[in-house]
């Protein structure tokens, strides 16, 4: 079987192939989608290249199945459309792993246990089928996968390693062993007693190591925090190590015994994450980490201003500070504004509890850290003076977070907008939107727009951003003000590329008779993923017309919107939209909100049998949820 060429190990990664945007490089390759062999060799050009080569090889893995291969066509018919051949993220192509679909991830390990070990009559293909598997999930797998084809997969380099049954465990480990030097990252979900082999100097060159704990009834005790100690010491080269749990015994493994193991890496780890969520942790002695680039303490009920403090001094090379929900003071953040931080792109304050009742110094803090990205302020005290100081000075900014801030009367939408031309990600929930006093300027990265619950939000705004913002994919303008007008322009606009469009709770869709155009907005954004439009006064045509336009349809809620309440003696009216679709309509629906709707058993019963992804399906008087087959 052929294995995936990779880039030779000394290759830079600051060569002039990797500096090329990623978008670019795909558009390169995307003349060659269909030429495996000429993929195969750009898989040797460097990394950027290594990954869009491997998108377009393994975007769509059973095309390659000769067809007469009797299993492909039994997998192609039933994934035809389904969200593992066309819902796919980035992030889920390397991975046969992360589909939803227990019945597809079924049919798919059938034929790749065929391809393994192919019989007499059947002859082994020559894709490498199994070379793009690079997670491993012990979550889902079962006993005969790991046996018959994970051996088979080279390319593994990520463990999620959550509690199984004792025969997959021992199988996991026993692969574990011998493959233990291959893997990169892992992830430990819900352990009390770590594996020890993954402890034992030599057996594992672990990078990512990440352990999560969720369950309160299995909490962590000095056995574990013991096994914490071995793990970290083990790994030669770790970059990165996640805490995140909320079990209040986690107090001998936050320790100083686990900070000292930390410290031994300080030449190395860059990346530290420790969400707690308990009082009464050891956070001192981390500023001898002084090559963080990350530090997230999302939550960490034990920081302080003296630790921080200490933090922001030892530690200059920060990137990405997260700060979220815990309880330090200004005290950290007049300190962090009296440092000169060029470095810091990501800033993440949201809900500190102290800053909930002292004025946040945006301003100063702007000035000292002129190329953040990213920033999250929301619920915190501070002024539009200061939001306006913010978007002044961080002329980089591509996120803005400000959620219902205090003290904040009015912000000039448009002012943010014209001030940060990179701007690709606003969210505003909850704010005060000052009447238009400047002009627009054409907008070319701003892609998402949330102004849920924005007072001041009206036709004037919006008519002119769906004008100069060609990129946005994702609008949340629900419970405002906008009227039909906003709705007109919408849809007359066709070069909108929309993905995501929630109106929900529009006040003028109560008030008046007029129909939503459901049609005409299928046909200016036929990509539409997710759609809310409850209480929009609409008709069963015009949703017949957008379910046949729209068919990467995950997310619809149309609850109430057909402008009535159900009574028993209508039981099973509204059944009729459903009936007589195309085939492929909304193949890959999963969620899907009918409340107010009148709808039959044998109509439910129906979506669930048509929508293989389908999890959730509210409706009047109920929630229909999937059973998980499969599920431990």
């Amino acid at each position: 079987m052929d294995s995936l060429p990779r880039p030779a190990p000394t290759m830079r990664l600051d060569t002039m192939y990797h500096r090329l945007p990623p978008e670019l490089v795909r558009a390169i390759l995307l003349p060659l989608r269909d030429d495996r062999s000429s993929l195969h060799s750009c898989l040797l050009v460097g990394w950027c290249f290594f990954h869009q080569a491997v998108r377009l090889l393994y975007k769509d893995p059973l095309r390659w199945i000769p067809s007469s291969c009797e299993e492909a066509r039994i997998v192609n018919r039933n994934t035809h459309d389904s969200p593992f051949m066309s819902g796919m993220s980035d992030h889920q192509i390397f991975s046969v792993l992360e589909s939803k679909s227990y019945e597809t991830f079924g049919l798919l390990i059938d034929t790749l246990r065929k391809c393994v070990n192919p019989t007499a009559q059947q002859p082994p293909p020559t894709v490498p089928y199994v070379q793009f598997i690079n997670k491993l999930r012990t979550a889902v797998v079962t006993a005969d996968f790991m046996r018959e084809i994970v051996p088979h997969c080279p390319y593994i380099d990520h463990v999620e390693w959550a509690k199984t049954t004792k025969e997959i465990d021992t199988l996991v480990l026993d692969w574990y062993r011998q493959r233990g030097g291959n893997i990169r990252s892992a992830i430990f979900l819900s352990f009390q007693t770590l594996p020890t082999q993954v402890s034992t100097p030599g057996a594992s060159n672990l990078r990512s190591l990440r352990i999560h704990n969720t369950l309160p009834r299995n909490p962590f005790d000095i056995t574990t925090a013991e096994s914490f100690n071995r793990i970290v010491l083990a790994q030669p080269r770790l970059e990165a190590f996640e805490l995140a749990t909320s079990s209040p015994q986690t107090l001998p493994v936050i320790g100083p015994s686990l900070i000292d193991a930390l410290i031994k890496h300080r030449k190395t780890l860059t990346h530290l994450t420790l969400r707690t969520y308990v009082e009464h942790c050891e956070f001192t002695r981390i500023e001898q980490l002084v090559n963080l680039q990350l530090l997230d303490l999302h939550g960490a009920g034990g920081v302080n201003d003296e630790n921080m403090i200490q933090i922001l001094r030892g530690c200059p090379h920060i990137v990405h500070l997260d700060l979220a929900k815990t309880k330090i003071t200004v005290k950290t953040i007049q300190e962090l504004s009296k440092m000169y931080r060029p470095a810091l792109t990501t800033l993440l304050l949201e809900n500190m509890m102290k800053l909930s009742t002292e004025n946040l110094p945006l301003a100063g803090l702007a000035e000292k850290c002129p190329n953040l990205s990213f920033v999250d302020i929301s619920y915190l005290r501070t002024t539009a003076y200061d939001v306006h100081a913010l978007v002044q000075h961080c002329r980089n900014l591509e996120k803005l977070i400000m959620h219902r801030l205090k003290l904040v009367e009015a912000v000039d939408l448009f002012f943010i907008l014209n001030s940060c031309p990179l701007l690709s990600f606003l969210d505003m929930v909850g704010m005060n939107i000052a009447p238009q006093k400047h002009t627009l300027v054409e907008t070319h990265h701003l892609r998402s727009l949330i102004l849920l619950e924005c007072k001041g939000l009206t036709d004037s705004l919006t008519i002119p951003i769906l004008r100069t913002c060609e990129r946005l994919a994702y609008i949340d303008w629900s419970s405002t003000k906008i009227t039909l007008a906003t709705i007109a322009e919408l849809v007359s606009r066709p070069r909108l590329s929309l993905k995501e469009v929630i109106l929900e709770g529009i006040h003028a869709f109560k008030s008046t008779n007029s129909i939503f155009p459901l049609a005409r907005l299928a046909a200016t954004c036929p990509h539409i993923t997710h759609l809310d439009v409850a209480t929009a006064h609409t008709t069963s045509e015009e949703i017949r017309c957008f379910i046949m336009a729209c068919p990467r349809v995950q997310t619809l809620m149309l609850d109430n919107c057909l402008d009535r309440i159900s009574q028993d003696q209508f039981k099973g009216r509204d059944d009729s939209v459903w009936d007589d679709l195309p085939d492929g309509s909304m193949a890959g629906l999963t969620y899907l909100s009918l409340r107010g709707w009148d709808v039959s058993d044998k109509c439910r019963a129906r979506l669930f049998e048509r929508y293989s992804g389908l999890h959730s399906l509210f409706f009047y008087g109920g929630l229909d949820v999937r059973p998980q087959v499969g599920d431990d």
